[in-house]
């Protein structure tokens, strides 16, 4: 299907010229740049000179005719939802605060324990990555035990203890 003959008309030229003038710097200015510059230059040598492809700047006029200024800006892209609410989050944090399970029993936590817990009272089942992010957010660490040498003989270390102390 062909191109429009006559996509760049003087009225979106005189619009775009006119938003370039309320926008700041940035990619929406050149674009309004690009598409006002097509009225007096040759779409090919604008195209080059702001550094993209003939179809690019054809797709930018487009989108302008259609819905003006607010077309051409950068949608947000969104995220998948966090599993758990920031009610739950407080009940996790409050979890490993007292180190007790939600019934009151004290635990050692693990995120293998803590994503059975939430499982379990939360109805959420959430994978350990994500679940170590929320845990990081909280401001919590992961306990991790002193590296102990393989070769290392613990009698001995027991009997050093002891020599020493007297």
């Amino acid at each position: 299907m062909a191109r429009p003959a006559q996509l760049v008309t003087p009225e979106v030229v005189e619009s775009a010229a006119a938003a370039l003038a309320e926008v700041p710097q940035g990619k929406l200015a050149i674009q309004l740049r690009a598409i006002s510059s097509c009225g007096q230059y040759p779409q090919q040598d604008v195209a080059a000179i702001v550094g993209v492809s003939r179809q690019t700047l054809w797709r930018w006029i487009r989108q302008f005719r259609a819905g003006g200024v607010a077309t051409l800006r950068d949608q947000p892209k969104g995220h998948r939802p966090a599993k758990l609410s920031a009610g739950q989050l407080a009940h996790i944090a409050t979890w490993l605060d007292t180190s007790q399970l939600p019934d009151g029993t004290p635990v050692h936590w693990t995120l293998e324990r803590l994503q059975q817990a939430i499982a379990t009272e939360f109805a959420v089942h959430i994978t350990l990555m994500p679940l170590w992010r929320h845990v990081r957010q909280l401001g919590f660490r992961l306990k991790q035990p002193r590296p102990h040498h393989r070769k290392a003989d613990p009698d001995q270390q027991e009997r050093f203890k002891k020599n020493s102390a007297t």
